[in-house]
């Protein structure tokens, strides 16, 4: 069993361009990214980056970091330079409560714009992972 604590959540950044009074549907698209880096010798890190686009250029971002705090990591995770071994298969559970996480926090800043009609996409933590671990 490995013991860990979803320490704390903090938004790193939150940038609207323009008031946001219409959106269409077909104009907007959304796009999102993760970092995932070890902290100390007892956390990760995982970084959220989330934009939604009108004609590819950012309209809304935000970033948000979110850390986890393990009684021993090395149980889960070994870190390289070049990435980290899962373990255990924990990391998917980890990005999907801080993609979860960040989805509140951007849907809190999107009341009062058009963009409350469009809350961020929900994903599969396992699917972003390997397209992650493709890119690399």
């Amino acid at each position: 069993m490995v013991g860990y604590a979803y320490e704390r959540c903090s938004e790193l950044n939150f940038d609207m361009k323009t008031p946001l009074d219409e959106v269409s549907p077909e104009d907007l698209q959304f796009g999102y990214g993760f970092r995932i880096v070890p902290v100390d010798n007892d956390k990760v890190s995982i970084t959220i980056k989330a934009d939604y686009l009108i004609d590819k250029k950012p309209v809304f971002s935000h970033s948000s970091e979110h850390i986890f705090k393990f009684m021993d990591r090395s149980v889960a995770f070994d870190f390289m330079e070049d990435g980290y071994k899962d373990k255990v298969g924990m990391m998917p559970m980890l990005l999907g409560l801080a993609y979860s996480s960040a989805r509140g926090m951007i849907a809190i800043r999107a009341v009062g714009t058009a963009l409350v009609s469009f809350p961020i996409p929900i994903i599969n933590p396992q699917e972003a992972l390997k397209r992650a671990e493709k890119r690399q």
